[in-house]
Order: structure tokens, then C-alpha cells, then sequence
């Protein structure tokens, strides 16, 4: 697998490293999934190190480093970090979170959920 992408990589189409940042309080809705061991130690497209363990989340929309609260449908709430890019569009969801991330707002076996971001 290649590794981290360069600084100003073009990814998608959209430069991973320039997505303009969002001011605190935006919010963003839509179906999550989440994502995990089968991943585990892959480099993620803002250049780090995935871990399931970790607090993360996967987006399109929001710059690598954007802190977010993550709400699910239960009212359950856990503060995360954009650190990758997806998930994929043809998926038809709007975030993957880690594994860690999505058991502290909805039981894994759901596979997908919906749930609110609110950058922070």
C-alpha cells in the first residue's frame, strides 16, 4: 500500500490538505459507518497512522486536524478528530468513524447509523 500522501496531494479530485476549514458550530448530518482492525496500520490521507482505538473519523468535507462532536441517534455524544478522507461516494454515507469512535455513540452491530458532527 503506498504511503501517506504528500503535502498538497490531490485526492478525489480535492486537495486533502486544503479543504477550506469549517468555522466551530458547523454542522454536518448524514449516515455513518465505521471502520477498523482490517485497517489498523494503514496511513491515513492526512498522513498518519490509522488505529481503531483512536477517536477518528473519515470525511470528505471537513480539513485533516478538524475536531468534532459526534452525535448519534441516541443522544450519545464523543468528541473526535478528522484524520482521513472518505468515505467513499458511491457508498452513499457521509463519515466513516473508528471503530472505537462510532462503539461510543451506537452498538457496532448496527453497521450504519445516523448521527450529527458539530465542529469544534
Amino acid at each position: 500500500m503506498p504511503g501517506p500522501p504528500e503535502s498538497g496531494t490531490v485526492h478525489n479530485r480535492v486537495n486533502i490538505r486544503t479543504v477550506a476549514p469549517a468555522p466551530p458550530g458547523t454542522i454536518l448530518q448524514g449516515p455513518a459507518t465505521w471502520y477498523g482492525e482490517d485497517f489498523a496500520g494503514r496511513g491515513t490521507a492526512c498522513g498518519g497512522i490509522f488505529d481503531p482505538d483512536e477517536l477518528t473519523l473519515a470525511t470528505r468535507e471537513l480539513r485533516c486536524g478538524t475536531r468534532v462532536r459526534v452525535t448519534g441517534p441516541s443522544g450519545a455524544t464523543v468528541e473526535a478528530v478528522a484524520t482521513d478522507w472518505g468515505p467513499a461516494e458511491w457508498t452513499g454515507r457521509r463519515f466513516d468513524l473508528s471503530a472505537a469512535a462510532f462503539a461510543a455513540i451506537a452498538h457496532p452491530g448496527v453497521g450504519v447509523t445516523p448521527v450529527t458532527i458539530e465542529t469544534l
